[in-house]
């Protein structure tokens, strides 16, 4: 201790320079620090977790997470376009068939299942991340409708919406882990 240094100077500088371990008196398992602000958190209700939620789905990042649309097609050109098209004419060929026999296997007049072929390639362009994955009718569930239906559309129509209602939450909930 130098002649110019108070004893509060002295102790005050020895506590910097000794190791933050022998700073602390007890225990340097857990230290609890309070902002204040924990206790805030805490409290939020369900309006704020919507509010917050909202704000991040219109946030450039989540919507070019969410529509693959905005970021292929600024890139689209004509050789892509002419690849698609190529594409298209020959899905649309087995497609048209295979909506038409899974309508008579859900017991539905055969316009819907050309609209069950359709429909979903025209969302999926906007919507769609994994160009191996198919879209449209099958088997499996042209008969899951056929049981919950028997052959009027308009439980047909009502199930498909509330199948797509249901999907819609799960992503807006981020509960896509379920599945994984």
């Amino acid at each position: 201790m130098s002649t110019f240094e108070t004893t509060e100077e002295f102790k005050t500088r020895q506590q910097i320079d000794q190791p933050l371990e022998t700073q602390f008196n007890g225990s340097t398992e857990f230290i609890l620090v309070s902002d204040h602000q924990t206790s805030a958190r805490q409290t939020r209700n369900f309006s704020d977790f919507c509010a917050a939620g909202l704000k991040n789905v219109f946030r450039k990042k989540t919507l070019y997470r969410r529509l693959p649309i905005l970021q292929w097609l600024p890139h689209y050109n004509r050789e892509d376009a002419i690849g698609d098209l190529i594409a298209g004419i020959t899905v649309g060929l087995t497609v048209i068939p295979q909506g038409l026999a899974y309508s008579g296997v859900a017991g539905l007049p055969t316009q819907y299942g050309l609209y069950g072929a359709f429909m979903g390639c025209f969302v999926y362009v906007i919507l769609g991340t994994c160009k191996d994955s198919t879209v449209g009718s099958t088997a499996i569930a042209s008969l899951m409708v056929f049981q919950f239906a028997k052959g009027v559309w308009q439980r047909a129509v009502l199930l498909t919406f509330l199948t797509g209602l249901i999907e819609l939450l799960m992503a807006l909930f981020r509960l896509s882990f379920i599945i994984e």
